[in-house]
């Protein structure tokens, strides 16, 4: 009785030991696989493009809005806050639609297509009578915590524009934008709300520049680049 009770309690303990043994790897990688981070979001958010305006029955050259270039932590659905120069975090309970050079694309497209005096397509078909493409730097294009409000963030929105001649892939003129709109609070909700006032402000300044450049370059081979 003894002897099996000796091997009872040793054949436990090897048990208890194995499972421990198994679970310790597990509990390692707990800090670096969050599962629950790529599950479905509370809120998915967009941005509304600017509001169709009236045009008229003249047609203006098409122009192709390239996807956006912007750094790794900008290349991501989740909705980006800068805290300093250095570090990047991003909203818990919120995600874009898409991936942010794909948004930005859309956005920017279908903003610039309804303004008037211009048109503008963000996805690309070799049938469509392309004149010019339009490739943003985008510098910057997050929220930032301000030191001097506890409540609330500042969108900050800063690109560099370039038109482009589709045939002849002529520079035709370059400008920086840069907007910023404050958030009424840290929720996503107003946050979202900075972030198409900062767009919006950007893509006006945006549609009229394009539209001065576009009607120069058709007056004489050679325009200047707007460096504003």
């Amino acid at each position: 009785m003894r002897c099996f009770k000796g091997r009872f309690i040793r054949r436990s303990l090897r048990t208890s030991l194995l499972s421990v043994a198994l679970a310790l790897p597990l509990s390692g990688c707990g800090g670096l696989v969050d599962l629950g981070q790529d599950g479905p979001p509370p809120s998915i958010f967009t941005l509304q493009p600017l509001p169709r305006a009236d045009k008229d029955d003249q047609r203006a050259p098409l122009i192709f809005v390239e996807e956006p270039q912007l750094s790794g932590a900008l290349d991501t659905t989740r909705i980006a806050v800068r805290r300093g120069a250095n570090r990047f975090e991003y909203l818990v309970a919120a995600r874009w639609e898409e991936r942010t050079p794909r948004l930005l694309q859309r956005y920017v497209a279908r903003s610039l297509d309804n303004r008037a005096g211009l048109e503008a397509v963000g996805d690309f078909n070799i049938d469509l009578p392309v004149g010019y493409r339009l490739r943003l730097d985008v510098r910057n294009f997050e929220a930032q915590t301000d030191a001097d409000r506890a409540d609330g963030l500042t969108v900050q929105v800063n690109w560099v524009a370039m038109i482009i001649e589709a045939t002849s892939s002529k520079i035709i003129g370059h400008r920086n934008l840069v907007a910023d709109r404050q958030a009424a609070s840290n929720s996503p909700s107003d946050v979202i709300v900075a972030y198409n006032a900062a767009t919006d402000a950007a893509v006006k300044d945006l549609a009229i520049w394009l539209g001065d450049v576009l009607e120069q370059s058709h007056d004489g081979p050679n325009v200047a680049s707007d460096r504003s």
